[in-house]
């Protein structure tokens, strides 16, 4: 809005050192009254087409935003709660799938109430099921080793456009140019017993996505369904 402001008031200056030069120039000569009636349209013409051009961005976007609906992001997570041999660990699993239409860009910030000691985020494996509808599917190993809860690597795993950040129990994961049905999927795994703040935080994300409409970038907000917690069956 700053920015928009200063433009209307250079134009506005813009405007006032034509009206000088045009007083200059008919202000001393005894004009008629259409004379001075065409300056005048003239001048309001300027006004008009400067409040235009300095507006219409300012405009489009607000068109933009209306014109843009919520998209239908199925994005979840669920805490795994590790076996006996997995004692304090938590492997939470992440599952986000784009069943509408493409986005631009799309940021997820999760903040855990542990710290975070390993995780595998990608594009699981797709394929098609016996009535042709598409299918993602992904599977990991969790262990704890050396009071650590680890997460092996599975077999196919792309990582797309996916940049994923982890400091102490907050991770972010960044995606660009994600197609109708695609999909990530992850594992997160945390200890119980760990945690860089002090007294341990309460699940918690932050989650948006931008498109664009009418040559604009929109910027959306989505829920990240936190589904609780299960034990693991042996």
């Amino acid at each position: 809005m700053p920015k928009l402001l200063k433009a209307i008031f250079q134009g506005l200056n813009y405007l006032k050192r034509i009206w000088i030069f045009l007083k200059s120039k008919f202000g001393n000569v005894k004009s008629s009254r259409n004379k001075q009636s065409s300056i005048t349209k003239l001048l309001i013409s300027l006004i008009i087409y400067a409040l235009g051009v300095l507006t219409s961005p300012f405009i489009v976007e607000k068109f933009a935003k209306l014109i843009a609906q919520d998209l239908e992001i199925n994005a979840s997570i669920s805490g795994m709660i590790g076996t006996k041999e997995q004692d304090g660990c938590i492997f939470y699993v992440l599952s986000l799938i784009n069943s509408e239409e493409p986005i631009d860009y799309l940021y997820i910030r999760m903040q855990f109430p542990s710290k975070i000691n390993d995780y595998e985020i990608g594009i699981p494996v797709s394929g098609f099921n016996e009535n042709g509808t598409d299918m993602n599917a992904q599977m990991w190993a969790a262990y704890k080793d050396s009071n650590n809860c680890l997460i092996r690597k599975p077999a196919e795993q792309g990582l797309g456009n996916i940049q994923v950040d982890v400091v102490g129990n907050m991770i972010t994961i960044q995606a660009s140019r994600l197609r109708k049905g695609d999909a990530i999927f992850g594992m997160i795994g945390v200890n119980k017993e760990q945690s860089f703040i002090n007294p341990k935080p309460k699940f918690s994300s932050n989650c948006f996505y931008e498109i664009t409409k009418l040559g604009t970038r929109v910027e959306k907000e989505f829920k990240l369904l936190d589904k609780g917690h299960y034990f693991t069956k042996k």
